[in-house]
């Protein structure tokens, strides 16, 4: 059994949702904290500490701090992320080619949180080829699946 935190949108009754019902129906202990609410509620300086207190609110060591798409963490979070949780994997999974109106391995700003990750997921094929031959090591591509229970049965 793992400890995952997942920091996503649950706002949207999403991914982060199934992902989350995912990890518990396989037996893992796992934890979710609002990140986009956090910061729509809160903006952008007061969510990041609102954030850091609710993962650990969870009183838990986590094996897997999974992150879906950040937009709304900063690399002064995800750093504080690593120091207090050394021993977890910090993962995103990235579910988009944009940010804003330019592609991820066009906006130089979050080419430089990439490296924070042990492991950065995306689900676009090209992008994490992209984001490979720029040199990113930790990028890997992973697919998107659907939530039976939510979205029907898949052929």
């Amino acid at each position: 059994m793992k400890n995952v935190i997942i920091l996503g949108s649950f706002t949207d009754m999403q991914t982060a949702l199934y992902i989350l019902r995912s990890f518990k129906k396989l037996g893992h202990n796992c934890e979710g904290v609002d990140i986009r609410r956090a910061y729509q509620d809160l903006g952008s300086v007061k969510s990041q500490q609102v954030i850091l207190e609710e993962i650990k609110d969870f009183n838990m060591k986590p094996d897997i701090i999974l992150v879906l798409k950040g937009l709304e963490l900063n690399p002064k979070t995800l750093k504080k992320i690593k120091e207090e949780y050394p021993k977890a994997k910090l993962v995103n999974w990235f579910f988009d080619i944009y940010i804003g109106n330019e592609r991820i391995y066009e906006n130089k700003k979050y080419l430089n949180i990439i490296p924070l990750y042990d492991t950065f997921f995306c689900s676009l094929k090209g992008v994490a080829d992209r984001l490979n031959e720029r040199g990113f090591n930790n990028v890997k591509y992973l697919d998107e699946a659907c939530y039976p229970e939510l979205n029907t049965e898949v052929f």
